[in-house]
């Protein structure tokens, strides 16, 4: 199919095809209506299963993917395979529209840190359309520095909005933008399967896996098998061992649905290899700092690692996102956000933490 970077969205439109198009909306029409990917057999009862593999694989899964969501094996779509689709035009739209009305809010409020539905003013849009909206952002993290938590049944929805909301201040041409978004890591080469891209290890220090939820597919007898973890040279053994028992823990909640639990242990894992990592790393930090690291939150945590060159800007951009679903734990900031921890939010906790180790292991 050609290289990503050189490859534009109207090319990629062309090489889908007619046939392959109509697939795309088919699984599209479905994922709208019901939230979830459609279920293999309802597809494969309407698609010849082999035919499907080899359009899929073709167009990777930067596009389109295969895995388990909900008790059932689905095909799902991301922002990019949605743009492939004869719905293209109307999606592309609604996100305009969101992001015009975002940009409003943060030059009115450099501190705006979420968006709920209920707050969401767009005009000539109807309630199904703000609620196709929300199932827009779920699948496209990091799209103006959003990042959607699903759709409630009622069709309400909540994203937090990171620190790069900046970025849109300058942004001429949306279109343009958005397309940028979804193809500048486009690779064709990218597994469809869950399983297969993330046993792949698909290089943390970017964020385009971050288009659509990657199931992280372990287990917690798997774990240490995964990734390698910090050596006790660069973060105290205490510590180390408190973030590999929650990350494991952590996974034991994703395999029984547990979302919430699953993204708490994740922020706990990371805040003990944060503070671990400082510890060691920050000989120069002032004295009345040191002895204050213990009862530092996380955010406060973030700001030094990164002060500290423990952490990248894409980095941060992720914890800070983390970190605002962690806060969770915490029934009444969960009551006025009105906002649950899905599995989007799980899985991408999950990884947060292999992105810290990663990142961690490359100094």
């Amino acid at each position: 199919m050609g290289a990503g970077p050189h490859l534009t969205l109207s090319q990629l439109r062309k090489r889908t095809g007619a046939a392959g198009q109509r697939l795309v909306d088919f699984v599209w029409t479905f994922q709208k209506e019901n939230v979830v990917g459609i279920p293999i057999r309802e597809l494969f009862f309407h698609y010849d299963e082999d035919r499907f593999t080899r359009f899929a694989t073709k167009l990777g899964g930067d596009a389109i993917r295969r895995g388990h969501e909900i008790n059932a094996e689905r095909v799902r779509l991301t922002l990019l395979g949605v743009l492939l689709s004869t719905d293209a035009k109307h999606a592309t739209k609604l996100l305009e529209r969101y992001l015009t009305y975002l940009r409003s809010r943060y030059l009115k409020d450099r501190n705006i840190d979420n968006i709920k539905s209920s707050d969401l003013v767009l005009a000539d849009t109807t309630d199904a359309e703000k609620r196709e909206l929300g199932i827009l952002l779920s699948i496209s993290q990091g799209l103006g520095a959003s990042y959607g938590s699903g759709v409630n049944s009622d069709g309400s929805w909540y994203v937090s909005v990171s620190e790069r909301v900046y970025e849109l201040k300058n942004v001429l041409n949306w279109d343009k933008y958005i397309e940028d978004f979804v193809m500048k890591n486009y690779s064709p080469g990218t597994p469809v399967g869950d399983f297969e891209r993330t046993s792949r290890g698909q290089n943390l220090s970017s964020v385009s896996w971050i288009q659509s939820p990657i199931t992280p597919a372990l287990s917690s007898s798997r774990t240490a098998d995964t990734f390698e973890w910090p050596s006790q040279d660069y973060i105290d053994p205490e510590l180390l061992q408190i973030a590999q028992d929650d990350w494991a823990e952590a996974n034991r909640c994703f395999e029984v649905d547990a979302w919430k639990a699953c993204v708490i242990l994740c922020g706990s894992s990371i805040e003990a290899l944060l503070l671990g990592l400082i510890e060691k790393k920050a000989s120069d930090l002032e004295e009345q700092t040191k002895t204050r690291l213990d009862t530092i939150e996380l955010g406060k945590l973030v700001d030094i690692a990164e002060e500290e060159g423990l952490l990248n800007k894409r980095l941060r951009h992720l914890l800070e996102f983390v970190r605002l679903y962690r806060n969770f734990v915490h029934p009444g900031r969960q009551r006025k956000e009105k906002a649950l921890a899905t599995k989007n939010e799980a899985e991408i906790a999950l990884l947060a933490v292999k992105s810290v180790v990663h990142h961690a292991g490359k100094r």
